[in-house]
């Protein structure tokens, strides 16, 4: 488990050494590199001095075909393409706590919750960890998604995984959240400002 936390860490870091290139900003045809939160001056056709500051909002919306969310923008959630109409959004933190989204557009991928819970939580069982599963369900506006939450422990490391699904005849959503108990106090609000701010249209 430790293993996939560091590679999913490594992941992130890259991420955001990606976004650390500088910005840049267009007045009136004159462009200008500028970095988030550090003031710089321009200067008008008039000659007068403004002085700008780029920063980025706390709260960002994140919108897809089949759902919308908001998060902090201290979060990076990233969609991939995965063929045959399977498209995955993953928003993590370092330390493992977030979401996976799949949006399914050919397909109801409700029959795929305990394969997923059995994906998930098959190394750590292979390696020992108690394993407890549980039927829930979760009511979104006018839908109600069903799924079932996985707890393994060992020690004194505790995952609480959910996996749940929404679907139609040749379409649906299957969502995923995932957090370690001594993360829950700090990174807890990944999971709960998701659900607080979820929208979903299944097309």
């Amino acid at each position: 488990m430790k293993k996939q936390i560091l590679i999913l860490s490594l992941f992130l870091i890259c991420s955001i050494v990606s976004q650390a290139a500088n910005y840049s900003l267009t007045i009136d045809g004159k462009s200008m590199d500028v970095d988030l939160g550090q003031p710089v001056e321009f200067q008008t056709k008039d000659g007068d001095m403004l002085n700008i500051v780029l920063n980025k909002k706390e709260i960002i919306r994140f919108e897809s075909d089949f759902f919308s969310m908001k998060h902090k923008s201290s979060l990076n959630p990233i969609k991939s393409d995965l063929g045959d109409g399977l498209y995955q959004t993953v928003m993590m933190s370092a330390l493992g706590s977030g979401l996976l989204l799949q949006e399914y557009h050919s397909m109801d991928p409700s029959a795929l919750i305990d394969l997923m819970i059995q994906e998930l939580t098959k190394e750590e069982v292979g390696y020992g960890y108690r394993k407890k599963v549980e039927s829930i369900e979760k009511k979104v506006g006018d839908l109600v998604l069903q799924g079932k939450k996985a707890v393994t422990a060992y020690k004194d490391e505790e995952w609480t995984r959910c996996v749940y699904a929404f679907g139609k005849k040749d379409a649906g959503i299957l969502i995923i959240t995932m957090i370690e108990k001594e993360n829950y106090q700090s990174e807890g609000f990944i999971i709960s400002d998701f659900w607080r701010t979820l929208e979903l249209v299944i097309k």
